[in-house]
Formats: structure tokens, sequence, C-alpha cells
């Protein structure tokens, strides 16, 4: 199965660097956005996870990530920061997202943590047909 991927960054270093090693990650569907320009390229098109810059200028991360829970509450989105706060990484935790450093960006790490959010939303959605199922069963 395809992960469809769409990373929105404002440093052209960062989405180069992903660019570039992304054909080593064959089971993900990469696009690359700027900024706001990312949050239309998530109505227009399907996703399964954006992994965004926590710091980008007129829109930040957690704006993002709250626009994308209204606009399409089934798309994850993943945090990245290269100088965050605890403050900031505690409000994306609360707001449920996950948050990765790239003080320390290592690709393998990156890949592991992307695929264990992917495999959690996977249950999340086995669980929802089993307990839709389930409720069937009991009203029949």
């Amino acid at each position: 199965m395809e992960n469809r991927v769409l990373v929105v960054d404002d440093e052209k270093e960062i989405r180069d660097f992903l660019f570039k090693h992304s054909p080593k990650w064959e089971d993900f569907m990469w696009s690359w956005q700027i900024r706001e320009e990312g949050l239309r390229k998530i109505e227009k098109d399907p996703f399964d996870l954006v992994l965004t810059d926590l710091k980008m200028p007129r829109m930040d991360g957690l704006q993002l990530v709250d626009e994308i829970a209204k606009a399409k509450p089934e798309v994850l989105t993943v945090l990245m920061t290269g100088h965050g706060s605890i403050d900031s990484a505690l409000e994306a935790m609360k707001r449920g997202r996950a948050i990765i450093s790239r003080n320390r960006f290592n690709l393998n790490e990156l890949m592991v943590r992307l695929r264990r959010v992917l495999e959690e939303r996977q249950r999340f959605i086995s669980l929802k047909g089993y307990a839709a199922d389930w409720r069937g069963q009991i009203k029949n």
C-alpha cells in the first residue's frame, strides 16, 4: 500500500533533502508545498499524512494542523522543528500531534516514526470498522 505524504516546509534545503532521499521509501508517494499552498493542496488531493515545519512565516505549523483537522480530520499530521520550544512541543502533543526534531535529523528514525503513525491510523480505521460491524449486529 502506498502512503500519500505531503511535506510542507518553507525551507528549500529541507524539501530538497527529503526529495533527494524519497526514492528510498518506495511505499511512500511524496508531494512538496510551501506554507499556505500546502493547505490548498490538501483540500484538492487525498493525503494520509502531512509532515510540516513548526516555524514558518505567516502560517505556522500549529495553525496549519488546526486547519487540516477542520478540513480533513482523517489526515494525520507530524510536526518537524529545528528551533521549537518546550511550550510548542507540549502544545503540539496536546493537539495529538507527533513532533520530530530536525536538530538531529535522522532519515531512518524519521521513516520509522512516520510508519508508526500510519500504522496507528490503520489500526484506528480497522477498529472503527469492527465497531460499526458490531453495532450493526446488535441492532439485528
